[in-house]
C-alpha cells in the first residue's frame, strides 16, 4: 500500500516538472518569436496592443487612445466657483515612445505568466498606465484662468444713509489662488492619469468686521434747521441745513448678527422745519429773465414733449456759481422718459425722431438765461433756421452730443419756472 502511495506521488511531481518545462519552453520560443512586438494580452486604456510593433502602437495610440483622452476634462473649484480645462486645451497626449517601452516591458517582464497567457491557461490582460504630456505654456495659461475666476478683490465695510435707512455693507474678504500648489495639483493629476476634480487651494485675507458702535457715533446728530438771512444789498446768505439722525443700537446689533449683505437698518430721522424747499419758495421772487416761444398744438406729439420736457427743468434751483446743463437735467430723450416721436431737425433734413421739439424748450430756455445775465458756457445753432425764435437766437441740443449750459454767475441762488399754457412755452429766472 505504501509502494503505491509513493508511486502516485512521484507521478504527480513527473507531471508538474514536465508542465513546468513545457511553460518555460513556450515562454523562451514566445520571447524569441516576439522581435520588438507587444505581447498577447497588453492593453493600454482600452486599446489591446498584442502582437503589435512600434508603428503599430503609434498608429493605436494616435488614432484610438489620444482623441479619447483630449475628451478628458479637469475641474478646478473653489466654493460655489469652477473652471473646467479639456485635456484638447492643454494638447494633452501620450508618448509614443514611452507607451511602446511599457507595453514592451510589461510583456516581458514576466515570462512564466506570458506563457500561460498564450498556452490559455489565463485570460486576464495586463493594462499598462503612462504618464500625460503636455503643454507647459498652454497649463500656465490654464492656471492663470482658474487663478483670476476665484480671486476676489478685497473691500472694507462701509455704510451709506438711503431715506430712513442705514444700509452698511460686510467687508469682502481677499482671496487669492495659491498658483504655485494649484500646478502642482495639476501636474499630479497629469502624472497619475487621474480626472478627479481639483480644489483650488487659496489665501483668504478676512476683513475687518462691521464697527457699529463707531457708525453711531459717526452719524448720530441732532436736526439743524436751514437759514435764510438777508444782506443790506438784498443778496440773501442761504443754508439748507441738515436731518437729524439715531437709531436704536441693540437693535442694529440684533439686526447685523443675522446673515445678509448689505445690512438695513432702520434710522430714527428728524427732518429740519426750514428747509431748500421753504428757502427756495422765499428767496425766488424777483424776475431775472424771461423768454415766451410759440408753437402748433395741433402737432400732438411735439406738444407734448414740449410738456415733458419743460417739467424736467421746472423749479430747477440753481446756487452760485453752478452750471447747469439742458442734458443732464432733462436726461436722455426716450419713450421709457415719457418723450413721442415727432418732427426734429439734423443735418439731412426735417426727420421724425424720439423727443421731437424738446430743442424749443431748450432755446427758450436760452434766450430766458441771457435776459437774465446767466454765463453762456456751451450753445449750438441748428442745421437750418427754425421758427419759434428769431435767427440766431436758438439753442440745439442732442444727448450725448450737444448740450446747452450757462452758469449762474450772481451771488446768490436763481431758479427756473418753465411751463406750457395753451400754445405759449414760458420760462422764467427768478432771484431774491
Amino acid at each position: 500500500m505504501r509502494k503505491k502511495w509513493v508511486k502516485g506521488i512521484l507521478a504527480a511531481m513527473g507531471e508538474l516538472a514536465a508542465v513546468c518545462v513545457i511553460i518555460t519552453l513556450a515562454a523562451f520560443l514566445i520571447c524569441k518569436m516576439d522581435g520588438g512586438r507587444i505581447s498577447k494580452g497588453v492593453w493600454f486604456r482600452g486599446a489591446d496592443l498584442s502582437r503589435l510593433d512600434r508603428n503599430g502602437v503609434d498608429k493605436t495610440v494616435t488614432v484610438f487612445v489620444d482623441p479619447a483622452l483630449g475628451q478628458e476634462t479637469l475641474k478646478t473649484f473653489y466654493e460655489d466657483k469652477e473652471h473646467i480645462v479639456t485635456l484638447s486645451e492643454l494638447d494633452g497626449c501620450f508618448d509614443k515612445e514611452t507607451v511602446y517601452n511599457a507595453a514592451l516591458e510589461a510583456g516581458h517582464r514576466d515570462i512564466y505568466r506570458k506563457a500561460l497567457l498564450w498556452l490559455g491557461y489565463i485570460r486576464q490582460h495586463v493594462e499598462i498606465t503612462c504618464p500625460v504630456t503636455y503643454s507647459a505654456e498652454k497649463l500656465e495659461a490654464q492656471i492663470q484662468a482658474a487663478a483670476e475666476k476665484v480671486s476676489v478683490t478685497p473691500e472694507e465695510s462701509h455704510y451709506k444713509i438711503e431715506g430712513e435707512k442705514l444700509i452698511v455693507y460686510r467687508a469682502v474678504n481677499e482671496v487669492e489662488a495659491e498658483e504655485a500648489a494649484l500646478r502642482a495639483l495639476f501636474q499630479s493629476r497629469l502624472l497619475e492619469v487621474s480626472f478627479e476634480g481639483i480644489p483650488i487651494p487659496c489665501k483668504i485675507v478676512e476683513g475687518k468686521p462691521i464697527d457699529l458702535d463707531g457708525i453711531y457715533q459717526a452719524i448720530k446728530r441732532p436736526v439743524r434747521d436751514g437759514l435764510l438771512s438777508k444782506q443790506a444789498d438784498r443778496r440773501p446768505v442761504t443754508d439748507k441745513g441738515d436731518n437729524g439722525y439715531d437709531m436704536d443700537l441693540e437693535q442694529a446689533k440684533e439686526i447685523e448678527r443675522q446673515k445678509g449683505n448689505p445690512v438695513e437698518i432702520p434710522l430714527k430721522v428728524t427732518y429740519p422745519r426750514i428747509n431748500m424747499g421753504t428757502i427756495e419758495g422765499e428767496l425766488c421772487i424777483d424776475l431775472l429773465g424771461r423768454y415766451e416761444s410759440k408753437f402748433k398744438t395741433s402737432d400732438v406729439p411735439r406738444t407734448g414733449n414740449l410738456k415733458v420736457a419743460s417739467g424736467k427743468i421746472d423749479a430747477k434751483l440753481l446756487l452760485p456759481g453752478e452750471i447747469f446743463s439742458f442734458n443732464e437735467t432733462v436726461g436722455k430723450r426716450t419713450v421709457e422718459a415719457g418723450f413721442d416721436t415727432a418732427y426734429v431737425y439734423t443735418a439731412k433734413g426735417i426727420e421724425k425722431g424720439i423727443g421731437g421739439g424738446s430743442c424749443q424748450v431748450s432755446s427758450t430756455l436760452y434766450n430766458a438765461a441771457e435776459s437774465a445775465g446767466m454765463q453762456i458756457i456751451e450753445r449750438h445753432n441748428h442745421s437750418r433756421r427754425v421758427e419759434y425764435v428769431p435767427k440766431g437766437k436758438d439753442a440745439a441740443t442732442s444727448y450725448g452730443t450737444i448740450d446747452l449750459r450757462f452758469k449762474n454767475t450772481q451771488s446768490h441762488p436763481v431758479k427756473i419756472n418753465a411751463g406750457v399754457d395753451n400754445n405759449s412755452l414760458t420760462i422764467q429766472i427768478l432771484a431774491a
